[in-house]
């Protein structure tokens, strides 16, 4: 019996937003992720665990701990875990009742979960249901965003950015030069076009346009040319959203969740109640 365990694979808005979901649907889940993640929106996802050992979505508690903890214990306490683990160990910490690669690898060969978890979800470009994975999520905006796909490929990656009030593309900045980043602004605040708010060694990251910082990757980060540093969003502070879970985050982890729930003949998953767990073994009373 592998009970109501579930693994995230990631610590993006998607991953954090789909265990985020299973969480509140009572399911003892994990995220794992073995390098520190590159997600400029921190405040809409667990990413700020791997740097100050937890973080709160949404009033849901991302929690470090160790491999031997989860093997111990589990995951039913009243937290989300997160294992500082490559995919590969984490997915033989539990045998795990499911599995869901949600980080959204854009431009790397997808990981082959089939046959790895009772139930494995693959999301976004790369996966195939029925070769990399049992089902796959849509994770493209568009009328299938958050689609289970039963059998074949995810869309391709293609398109641009969803429009914030008609701002598209030219409201991300991406990294010039590879090195540290060194943030100066921190996410929420307004910024002008032009203003210096970050810098790569000797070069200056200017936000591109007036607005409020949505993302920001976390100061201190290696980079390497070319990946998204920052994000602004144009509208002031009051309208502006830049904390808790996304729209297109919120409806990959539903699909993930519909995945979950659907009936299937190939990978029926054994869901006893979740166990309660006392205060003494919750981080978070301690």
């Amino acid at each position: 019996m592998t009970g109501r365990t579930a693994l995230v694979l990631g610590l993006s808005e998607a991953a954090s937003a789909t265990a985020h979901r299973l969480h509140r649907d009572g399911w003892r889940v994990a995220l794992a992720v073995d390098a520190p993640p590159k997600v400029h929106r921190r405040k809409m996802a667990f990413a700020d665990a791997w740097w100050d050992g937890s973080a709160v979505l949404e009033g849901t508690a991302c929690v470090r701990f160790s491999p031997e903890r989860i093997a111990r214990q589990g995951c039913a306490m009243g937290v989300v875990p997160f294992l500082a683990l490559a995919p590969e160990a984490a997915l033989g910490v539990l045998p795990w009742a499911v599995a869901v690669d949600a980080r959204l690898a854009k431009r790397s060969p997808p990981l082959r979960l089939q046959g790895r978890a009772a139930l494995t979800i693959g999301c976004g470009p790369g996966h195939i249901a029925g070769e990399t994975c049992d089902l796959a999520i849509e994770t493209q905006w568009g009328e299938r965003l958050g689609a289970v796909i039963e059998a074949g490929p995810t869309a391709a990656l293609a398109g641009e950015p969803r429009a914030i009030d008609g701002v598209g593309r030219e409201r991300i900045v991406y990294a010039p030069v590879g090195g540290v980043l060194r943030a100066l602004r921190d996410i929420g605040d307004p910024v002008a076009a032009g203003e210096t708010v970050a810098r790569i060694r000797d070069t200056e990251i200017a936000a591109p346009i007036r607005g409020t910082l949505r993302g920001m990757l976390r100061d201190g980060l290696e980079v390497t040319s070319g990946d998204k540093v920052l994000e602004v969003d144009p509208r002031p502070a009051g309208l502006a959203i830049f904390t808790g879970i996304g729209q297109r985050p919120a409806m990959i982890a539903e699909g993930v969740a519909r995945a979950i729930e659907m009936t299937h003949p190939r990978h029926q998953v054994v869901l006893p109640s979740p166990a309660t767990v006392p205060d003494s073994l919750n981080p978070i009373s301690k």
